[in-house]
């Protein structure tokens, strides 16, 4: 028992998924730029390995050849 209003609304619900898997790429890319460009400052740290691990709402440190590196220098060399 499909009416017109449920295929409209699963039209445009796939429509939307579509959409967005389509953009998710420079969805993360903005934020990746933002968090280069604007300082933040959030209470937590977490210790990562690449930059495809970053979350939100927490300052990240890079283990990168026993060195650890700000978010600024390894988006920098990202952006650079």
């Amino acid at each position: 028992s499909y009416n017109y209003s449920n295929i409209m609304m699963y039209f445009l619900l796939f429509h939307h998924l579509v959409k967005f898997f389509h953009n998710r790429r420079y969805i993360y890319y903005r934020f990746l730029l933002e968090r280069y460009l604007y300082s933040f400052s959030y209470p937590k740290h977490k210790l990562i390995f690449d930059y495809h691990y970053m979350y939100k709402n927490k300052k990240h440190l890079f283990l990168i050849d026993n060195t650890i590196k700000s978010e600024k220098e390894v988006l920098g060399k990202l952006f650079s």
